[in-house]
């Protein structure tokens, strides 16, 4: 099977690359994602028409698709899309958009890439939403990093699983930003994360006595870093 389902990200509105039909992020709505190489699709005297990556498909043409029946495909997608622009078919020859739809279609099975059988499915690239989403949280971060003087975080083993601050860590590395850690009793900090660090502080912040004594050794370590002088300078 060259598909896998997958549903669409909660919150973000998905139409089929073939029909147009949306795709819902639950429930039956849950899309068929065909892998793809990036292709032209369409080209005319003004534009060309490129599609990135990966194709999105309903129930109803993931099945055409499966079963190779392309000239059944391209009709589903006439009719679903007539059915959507009533004015644009009035002023369009249904041949015409059928030929069109089927040049598009003829694109992706031409850049559709294929898996070998019995072998587990190689991981899927980013979708265009992945790739937005996470060129927004670099900007928003990055912005707000640049003008910072120090990189403090409080470490626990569960943040390797949170991309916010997976992205922030590596942000500050490449930021050259110096590292001061909070880091709970019982927890180690990874090796390479000591060897970054300038200050590390073993604190617990659910006690309300630790909370006290952090914020005073907090400022000691900016004060050891010259940090606190320098915002005053500016």
């Amino acid at each position: 099977m060259n598909r896998r389902i997958d549903c669409v990200p909660p919150g973000v509105e998905r139409l089929c690359d073939f029909c147009s039909a949306v795709l819902f992020s639950r429930g039956e709505g849950a899309g068929c994602l065909y892998p793809a190489d990036d292709t032209q699709i369409l080209e005319t005297a003004d534009e060309r028409l490129m599609s990135e990556g990966d194709w999105w498909a309903c129930a109803g043409c993931a099945a055409l698709i499966d079963a190779d029946d392309r000239m059944a495909l391209a009709g589903r997608a006439v009719t679903q899309i007539a059915a959507k622009n009533t004015l644009l078919m009035d002023g369009t020859d249904a041949a015409f958009l059928f030929a069109v739809v089927r040049h598009m279609h003829d694109s992706f099975f031409a850049a559709r890439r294929r898996y070998e059988d019995n072998q587990p499915m190689k991981k899927q690239s980013m979708t265009r939403d992945e790739i937005a989403w996470l060129e927004a949280q670099l900007s928003r971060n990055r912005e707000g990093m640049e003008g910072s003087q120090v990189f403090l975080q409080l470490w626990e083993p569960e943040i390797r699983e949170d991309p916010i601050a997976v992205l922030q860590t590596g942000l500050a590395v490449l930021l050259d930003k110096p590292f001061v850690f909070v880091v709970p009793p019982g927890h180690v900090l990874p090796e390479n994360l000591r060897r970054l660090a300038r200050r590390v502080i073993v604190r617990d912040i659910k006690s309300a006595d630790d909370r006290e004594a952090l914020v005073d050794e907090i400022r000691i370590a900016l004060e050891s870093l010259d940090l606190l002088e320098k915002k005053e300078e500016q």
